[in-house]
């Protein structure tokens, strides 16, 4: 099996599928789209890999697209951490230790998310090369801000309480939005498989 990337503009045969009824992440609108009896000249194939396969092209790419995805769901988890803490500030619970100690763990957390984020880009540079080490560093970033902003989102509902649970909190659309970063490959368990095979020798460019 072998995975194409096409330019193919918007002609007869191409169609996007309103499919993206999802728990969160709505508004990217990331609808499939279905290529029915178009013909695609060669110059429009921009790559032709292997299927499953982190070959050197796609090293880069992944480790310069998952930073980005990492920075964006890093963004929500800071969005729904400000959310709540605007929620409580000034009020008797601003006062409260157990409050205190939720603020000081979402921030700590949030913290070393994005020292990891700033580690991941200072290893892909401004013109990468392909590297596995390169692509596990930023495997290692994603997993720590999906560990992290899940962890944090979950903390901003109890520092806010009740409030947070109704659609218009900013909270409740960052609980639901930060949950679509387990879904991003590779996966937080895939991470650490990979990371065990990268550092023990054994081949690891296959998903």
């Amino acid at each position: 099996m072998r995975v194409l990337n096409m330019a193919v503009p918007m002609a007869d045969g191409v169609a996007i599928e309103q499919n993206w009824d999802t728990l969160g992440m709505r508004g990217t609108a990331s609808n499939d789209v279905r290529i029915s009896d178009v013909f695609i000249p060669d110059e429009r194939v921009l790559a032709n890999r292997p299927h499953g396969v982190i070959d050197a092209p796609l090293q880069v790419i992944a480790s310069i697209a998952f930073a980005i995805v990492g920075a964006v769901y890093l963004g929500v988890a800071e969005s729904a951490a400000n959310a709540a803490i605007a929620s409580v500030s000034g009020t008797p619970k601003a006062a409260d230790p157990s409050f205190q100690r939720l603020v000081g763990l979402m921030h700590n957390r949030l913290r070393v998310a994005s020292w990891s984020l700033d580690g991941a880009l200072g290893a892909v540079g401004d013109d990468p090369t392909p590297s596995m080490d390169m692509f596990a560093t930023v495997m290692a970033a994603k997993r720590e801000i999906a560990l992290a902003g899940i962890e944090v989102c979950d903390l901003a509902m109890d520092v806010a309480g009740g409030a947070a649970f109704f659609k218009s909190s900013p909270i409740e659309r960052a609980y639901r939005d930060i949950r679509g970063i387990k879904f991003h490959p590779l996966t937080v368990e895939q991470t650490l498989v990979h990371a065990g095979k990268l550092a023990l020798g054994q081949p690891c460019d296959e998903l």
